[in-house]
């Protein structure tokens, strides 16, 4: 798999960390802050990701001479996106345990009220806010949510890296003997 493996792997996960962190920095006193985060977080993990193909095509054509089979393209990928997936968790702890701590609580708060605004009958609502309320202390461990979002672009990755791989695979061209 290689040093471009590592080297994509480690740009996947450097940017979606960096892209991941911008709204928290500039626009976490914002009203839309909470409505958009979700959009612009998944957004991030998706375009992160397309490092897998870049990665993917540089190892075929730098380190295999132009060729790779769909199995070794699926696991360069899983490898690069192990890694960009690893440094995601990471900063998921640094972020909440550090940088925003009380993000989980605030979560919680734009939740209820979402719910609370929502028009919906008192039952829905009751049953909606039970439920937030039962998920509170899975919702605020710190190691969880790192591992949710661990799996959250593993999983993402897993399907560019097959999409990947099935555009990328390449038989060794066939040479003729004079």
């Amino acid at each position: 798999m290689g040093r471009p493996s590592l080297k994509y792997g480690l740009l996947a996960g450097i940017i979606l960390a960096v892209i991941f962190y911008i709204p928290f920095a500039f626009f976490q006193n914002q009203k839309f802050f909470f409505q958009t985060s979700e959009i612009i977080g998944y957004t991030t993990m998706i375009l992160s990701m397309l490092f897998v193909f870049f990665g993917i095509r540089s190892y075929r054509d730098t380190e295999l001479g132009g060729s790779i089979t769909f199995g070794k393209a699926f696991l360069t990928g899983l490898f690069i996106s192990f890694i960009a997936s690893f440094i995601f968790g990471l900063f998921t702890i640094i972020l909440y345990k550090f940088i925003y701590p009380n993000f989980a609580n605030e979560m919680m708060d734009f939740c209820k009220r979402s719910y609370l605004q929502s028009g919906q009958s008192k039952e829905v609502i009751d049953a909606h806010l039970a439920e937030l309320e039962a998920n509170r202390e899975l919702f605020t461990n710190i190691p969880f949510n790192a591992f949710i979002m661990f799996a959250t672009v593993f999983l993402i990755g897993i399907v560019i890296s097959l999409i990947s791989s099935f555009i990328l695979k390449r038989k060794p061209a066939k040479t003729q003997n004079a």
